[in-house]
């Protein structure tokens, strides 16, 4: 695509015979420089085609290098795409820094966030998830991904019974939510947050 170039990274795994995560860079000087020009290049419909499958075949593209300085620019970047929204509805505390930007946590910096499907425990999930760093922490920070189809073969091949009982009678979980917002624990977020309300009654329903 003239619109981008594709790049590199150190972290980059040649996975399923594809580098993953793709990057991609910008073509020209208007993208380093100008939100405009970005969104641009992403409301192209055939730009925006050509991302989606690209995403679809490699499984995480990293845009690095773009205008991209602030929540606004982020939110314009993401509504550029078109993709229908997807209200958070999990236990993590987040908060909302505009449009369809949201924090990705607010518990300290010093707890651990393990791998996990976005909104697992919902019966509606996104398909697809962006992530921006407007100010990189101290240290650490970064946002791992991973291929859940290469965990999933993993586990079929090194625990067949586990993945057959799965199969079988499928997961049930329990979910214990504070009376308050715990901001110190990163599934900190209190029922009433979690389900809209401060009715008991309303929300055992």
């Amino acid at each position: 695509m003239e619109d981008f170039i594709e790049g590199n990274i150190g972290e980059q795994k040649l996975q399923d015979g594809r580098l993953f995560p793709k990057v991609l860079l910008p073509a020209n000087n208007s993208q380093k420089e100008r939100i405009a020009a970005v969104l641009q290049s992403i409301t192209a419909e055939e730009n925006k085609a050509w991302i989606e499958r690209e995403l679809h075949e490699c499984g995480a593209i990293l845009f690095r290098g773009f205008a991209i300085k602030s929540a606004d620019d982020f939110n314009g970047f993401v509504e550029a795409f078109g993709w229908e929204e997807q209200a958070y509805k999990g236990p993590a505390p987040r908060k909302n820094i505009v449009g369809r930007v949201w924090s990705a946590n607010e518990a300290p910096l010093h707890q651990h966030i393990f791998f996990h499907h976005e909104m697992a425990l919902t019966k509606e999930f996104p398909s697809k998830i962006f992530f921006f760093c407007e100010v990189a922490p101290p240290e650490g920070g970064e946002t791992a991904v991973v291929k859940s189809h290469r965990v999933a073969a993993h586990m079929e091949h090194n625990f067949p019974e586990v993945v057959q009982h799965l199969d079988t009678n499928g997961i049930f979980t329990h979910t214990l939510l504070p009376k308050k917002d715990n901001l110190g624990y990163f599934l900190g977020k209190s029922w009433q947050s979690h389900l809209q309300t401060n009715d008991p009654q309303q929300a055992r329903k």
